[in-house]
């Protein structure tokens, strides 16, 4: 049970953002659902306008919810849940917590030696940087890896891809399923650009995983690595 000081401490962004994200969790807003409007959550709160867009916007850049110009601000649908095969969390009495993803830039890269090793050879790759929000309480990071011309496929036919399941739009928009996975999990240092987006310490060490994913006749199809902050009530669990 959160104090009266506690409360006190929390800026009015704070307490709209964590209401909301409460509502979500207890199931009072359902993905797809309106949010109050900005007039009555200004009301609600005691606040003015600019605080309450600041607190949706916070919400919107965490995957949580989507901002539609001229209709209002709607819990982010179920369907934008991000690669859930490999990874899923519940909280800790079993139920699954949802996962909400935001893209944040496609970065054109040259593989690094692991990526060398899956891919077969050193190439310039595109890398999709993503946050994804758990069920309103944590963030991680996602960095998804694949060949220039895969990116360019899917950026052609599918260019919502990228803040949904992409995964599943390679095996539906390029006819490549993935047949076989192999994950590495380990605790190494983080790249600058993670620690600043996650908000912890600059050269952090944290949980790192990598999954490399094969289509058919074992070719490299893509590869997924997630950085994960610490987390104290709820289990991770994979699917291989």
């Amino acid at each position: 049970m959160e104090s009266n000081e506690d409360q006190r401490r929390r800026t009015k962004t704070e307490m709209i953002v964590d209401e909301i994200i409460g509502s979500i969790v207890s199931g009072k807003l359902q993905p797809g659902d309106r949010v109050a409007s900005e007039r009555s959550l200004t009301v609600r709160f005691g606040v003015s306008v600019g605080t309450v867009q600041k607190a949706l916007a916070h919400l919107e850049h965490r995957g949580i919810v989507v901002r539609e110009h001229g209709r209002g601000t709607f819990v982010t649908p179920q369907n934008a849940t991000v690669d859930a095969r490999f990874i899923r969390f519940r909280d800790c009495s079993g139920e699954p917590l949802p996962l909400y993803i935001h893209v944040l830039s496609v970065r054109h890269v040259v593989a690094d030696e692991s990526q060398v090793r899956f891919f077969g050879r050193r190439q310039r790759l595109a890398c999709i940087d993503r946050v994804i929000n758990v069920g309103g309480r944590f963030d991680l990071f996602s960095e998804f890896v694949l060949t220039r011309e895969a990116f360019d496929k899917l950026a052609k036919n599918a260019p919502e891809s990228f803040s949904r399941n992409v995964r599943q739009a390679i095996a539906d928009c390029l006819m490549l399923p993935t047949i076989r996975v192999e994950q590495e999990i380990q605790f190494r240092r983080w790249p600058e650009r993670v620690t600043s987006q996650l908000g912890i310490p600059k050269g952090g060490v944290g949980f790192v995983m990598d999954v490399r994913s094969y289509t058919l006749n074992d070719r490299p199809l893509f590869y997924l690595r997630v950085f994960s902050q610490p987390f104290v009530d709820a289990s991770l669990v994979f699917d291989t």
